[in-house]
Parts: structure tokens; sequence; C-alpha cells
């Protein structure tokens, strides 16, 4: 897949560790840091991004709130680097480290991984809904047949609605 720019990306807290916007330049790279965010904007895209490239860079960061937090005095948070390979269309793919990576969802979190090549190795959200309709075509027909299996499900709608839909419901009974 084409990649148009490659970007490393470093949240940090608090935002406002640098008090103005902070731009750098390298041969290899260009830097901005700014209100919450450090941004690396190779020169060159790369993908995929070597380790001892991303490890480097990551060092460059490092260095450089370890320098500001002695003109400061405060002490701070940094993530990262998260991978953003910029496609053309528009279109990002990003990828962060798991050790940086804090994620809260309340749905379904979908990965799709590719080797090299662009070749599905592995879709979770093809692999949830494979399971999904498993599961609904196993059970489905027992249903109707079954006055547990329809308390059960009936039980666990009531537990899906929101407080004052369950008072009203009952009201009604």
């Amino acid at each position: 897949m084409t990649v148009e720019r490659t970007e490393l990306e470093w949240p940090y807290r608090p935002a406002d560790f640098f008090e103005a916007p902070f731009h750098h330049q390298t041969p290899e790279y260009e830097l901005a840091v700014d209100a919450g965010q450090a941004v690396v904007k190779l020169v060159t895209p790369q993908n995929p991004l070597p380790q001892e490239v991303r490890d480097r860079l990551d060092a460059d960061i490092q260095a450089l709130f370890q320098l500001r937090q002695l003109q400061v005095h405060k002490s701070y948070e940094l993530k990262g680097p998260r991978v953003c390979q910029h496609h053309p269309g528009g279109t990002k793919s990003v990828a962060v480290s798991s050790s940086d990576a804090v994620l809260v969802t309340t749905g379904h979190l979908d990965i799709v991984h590719r080797d090299a090549a662009g070749t599905v190795i592995h879709d979770s959200k093809a692999e949830r809904i494979r399971d999904d309709e498993a599961l609904l075509h196993s059970v489905l027909p027992n249903v109707a047949g079954s006055p547990l299996l329809r308390g059960l499900l009936a039980s666990y709608r009531a537990c899906c609605r929101g407080p004052s839909q369950r008072v009203r419901a009952s009201l009604r009974s």
C-alpha cells in the first residue's frame, strides 16, 4: 500500500508543558510540539518503519522532554509513539505499542492484520460476525420450544434497558 507521509505521535500531559509551540528540523524529520502532542513527520515516508528508526526518534523525543523538564521543573507524562501512515485519498493507518496504549471501549475494537504484501492475515470483525452468526443459527431453532430460554432472553433484555424503562415496564404489568 502506497504511503504519502509517515508521522509519529507522542501525546503528553500536561498540555502546557511547552508554553508555546516548539518546532525543530533535522535532515531526517520535522518536529512540532504543541498542546499535548509531539509530532515527527519523516522527510521520506517509510512503510514499514524500521524498529531502529522508531527507537532513535523516541530517544530524541525523550531527550527533548527531559531537557524541557530542566527548564520548567515540572513532571510530565509522555505516551507513544503512535506510527501513522498517511495513504492516498486521505486515509491513514495507526499503529500503537501495547505498552503505550490505554484502551477504553464500550463496543468492539476491530483489528485487521495484514502481511507486508497487504494480504489479510487476521480480521477480528469478520471472525466476530462469523461467530455471532454461528451462535444465532445454533440457538434460534431452540427458542420457540423452550420457555426457560425465552425467559432468560426476556430477563436479559430487561437488564439491558435503562432503569427508567424498567420501572415503566413494571408499572404497566
